[in-house]
């Protein structure tokens, strides 16, 4: 049980199961057995696209998508949510749009 507004983390050897664990809290795949709860509600009942924007994760390995550079920043938002403007603004934010627009041939999109 990990209490409610607390940091908690998970520590041990490689294939002790640590990225299983998150990978499963946020809802990458399902427990074959038993379930996990928050607040003592089964996960499951979350709407995953909801749950996304509660749970989220860096993985040691970050993940590129074979689509635009705009399209990985705002991976998992809906289309009509995200502007070309908030990508942008996004990029900024993160030190990274002028070395997106030093690029050859990248475009937000």
């Amino acid at each position: 049980m990990i209490e409610c507004g607390k940091v908690t983390a998970l520590v041990g050897p490689s294939g002790a199961g640590k990225s299983t664990v998150v990978q499963l809290l946020a809802r990458y795949y399902e427990p074959t057995q038993g379930c996990i709860t928050v607040a003592g509600e089964d996960i499951r009942i979350f709407d995953k696209r909801e749950w996304s924007r509660v749970v989220s994760l860096v993985n040691q390995d970050p993940v590129l998508f074979s689509v635009s550079v705009g399209e990985n920043i705002a991976y998992g938002l809906p289309d009509d949510v995200v502007s070309k403007d908030d990508i942008i603004k996004a990029a900024k934010a993160a030190n990274a749009h002028e070395f997106i627009i030093s690029l050859p041939q990248v475009a937000y999109h």
